[in-house]
């Protein structure tokens, strides 16, 4: 009498036998359906982690977050730019008061006298 494993391996090496056209068909079909599944997760395998991939996706996705943060700052302070201009061309005092506070410029009849902060000596005697 044959164990389980003889008659397997004595079935593997048998191959003389053939199939019925209708197996034929079904193993034909079966071979092109998992070229096709092997083809779709190579495809999804190389969506997920390739170039344009998921993680890829999230980065940029991020990075736009953070570049419209900027672009709304960017647009606040062109917004207060342009007050700040409307207001120096419109009201003479203020002109005069950032011509002397950012530009150092003074009227005929004033002087105008800078005061240096001291030195710090970090504890030591000169």
């Amino acid at each position: 009498m044959l164990s389980w494993l003889q008659r397997s391996r004595r079935a593997q090496t048998n191959t003389n036998h053939t199939y019925t056209p209708a197996r034929q068909r079904a193993l034909t079909r079966r071979s092109y359906f998992g070229a096709a599944i092997a083809v779709v997760a190579i495809i999804l395998a190389l969506s997920q982690f390739g170039e344009a991939g998921l993680a890829t996706f999230f980065k940029l996705r991020s990075h736009e977050k953070e570049l419209m943060a900027d672009v709304q700052q960017l647009e606040a302070q062109n917004t207060q730019l342009q007050e700040k201009m409307v207001g120096l061309a419109t009201d003479p005092a203020a002109l005069e008061k950032m011509a002397r506070q950012e530009h150092n410029m003074q009227q005929p009849h004033e002087e105008v006298l800078t005061v240096f902060p001291e030195k710090q000596n970090n504890g030591t005697k000169n």
